[in-house]
């Protein structure tokens, strides 16, 4: 459980058996990679320190991630390596840097994120270092050589060689092209503590030694605004569900699919929940933001009990905000509102009887107001002309801001039909 501890995120700076022994109470997972913070939300730990961090090979971490968990209430440090990094860019909204890494960040002595980058190897070899990260270069150079002419040299070198390329042995042949003595350089290479390597543990002993969270919480910082586009951001949260299961989005789908009718049913309601909302707008009927989000949280908190979790369960798994909720439900609400009203309510220009369900009525009623004309084999009886117009869907009609697979994703989630039951 993770519900009042601490939380690391550590690979190659140091190895797992001494960052234990210096924090024993602390849940150590991997580097961090993109949607990390989102999966443990539901159960936030005590504080969060950030060591490493994947670049290249997965997805890095997300300022705007970490300034969620920040606006949870979650003390979030920074050190060493990507901690280091995302601490110098996030100081101004409440994340702690620490260490010798995020100072020479700090003051501008060194820049840019090859400084900590290296190539190692998978967790089950212990995340060994297969190339040198250039900020402990310069340490280890610095001690040894200290001011001589052709240091300097070395580390430009270095510098413009890409990471995966700073291996011991090359630098060391530049150094002794350089005139600098290579085997002296090898020996401290292999021997000396790394910078990276003291920042982590000095970090890990400071939240070992600092007692309970709270001292270091911020008080004001700007709340993150909704995403440019409501899709992407939500499906990159969809890495990790809680306690940091793996969960595979294509996977869900496709066991969606094998299901006769599954994903045809949420593609259908997602086309008819526009009609039902732009006639709405056409007419300024519906239900006002209240009453949306007065039924978004009661689906959501229904959805949660139907699977065995609270709520702040359900939104981490299906990777939602609740400033997105409304949006995610207005679909379902809009339906809602229009069911529960009898035909002769909802000012409709043709005369419907009490045989046609209201939602009908209002999908013919939209097509009446937008000059729409179905052909003649679908305008023989009621339910054909308003299946005609979920076929066609909304792109047909001209809704050039409405997006099939934002859509289809608001439907699945809002149905709690995006992940098969799961128990956290």
């Amino acid at each position: 459980m993770l519900s009042g501890r601490d939380l690391v995120f550590l690979g190659p700076s140091l190895s797992l058996p001494k960052a234990v022994a210096l924090h024993p109470e602390a849940v150590i997972r991997p580097p961090i990679k993109f949607g990390d913070l989102y999966a443990v939300l539901a159960r936030p730990p005590a504080r969060v320190l950030i060591i490493d961090g994947f670049f290249h090979a997965q997805t890095p971490v997300w300022q705007r991630e970490i300034l969620s968990a920040l606006h949870a209430g979650i003390e979030i440090f920074g050190t060493s390596s990507m901690g280091a990094l995302r601490a110098l860019e996030l100081a101004p909204y409440g994340m702690v840097g620490l260490g010798e890494v995020f100072r020479l960040f700090e003051n501008g002595e060194i820049e840019g994120d090859d400084e900590v980058a290296l190539s190692h190897g998978p967790a089950e070899m212990g995340y060994v270092e297969l190339s040198v990260p250039l900020v402990d270069l310069r340490w280890v150079v610095g001690e040894i050589f200290g001011n001589e002419p052709q240091t300097g040299n070395l580390i430009a070198q270095v510098k413009s060689w890409g990471h995966v390329n700073r291996t011991v042995e090359r630098i060391v042949a530049a150094a002794d092209r350089l005139g600098l003595n290579g085997a002296e350089l090898r020996h401290s290479l292999a021997n000396r503590t790394r910078l990276k390597t003291l920042d982590a543990r000095a970090a890990l002993m400071l939240l070992a030694d600092s007692g309970p969270a709270g001292a270091h919480k911020a008080d004001l910082w700007p709340i993150p605004g909704p995403a440019l586009l409501d899709v992407e951001p939500r499906l990159s949260r969809l890495v990790n569900g809680p306690e940091g299961r793996p969960l595979s989005l294509s996977a869900q789908l496709q066991a969606r699919a094998e299901q006769p009718g599954v994903l045809s049913e949420a593609w259908r309601l997602s086309r008819r929940h526009w009609f039902l909302q732009d006639w709405c707008a056409l007419t300024r009927q519906g239900p006002n933001e209240a009453e949306v989000s007065r039924f978004a949280g009661q689906a959501v908190s229904e959805h949660a009990k139907a699977n065995g979790q609270n709520q702040e369960c359900w939104l981490a798994l299906h990777g939602v905000r609740f400033d997105e909720l409304s949006s995610i439900f207005q679909g379902y609400a809009t339906s809602d509102w229009i069911a529960r009203r009898p035909v002769e309510d909802l000012n409709l220009i043709g005369r419907f009887g009490p045989e046609v369900p209201s939602e009908m009525a209002v999908l013919l009623d939209w097509a009446a107001r937008s000059g729409v004309v179905p052909p003649e084999d679908a305008a023989k009886e009621v339910t054909a002309t308003a299946a005609w117009l979920v076929q066609q869907g909304p792109l047909f009609f001209g809704a050039v801001d409405w997006h099939e697979d934002v859509a289809l994703l608001d439907t699945s989630t809002a149905g709690n039909q995006l992940f098969e039951r799961t128990r956290p």
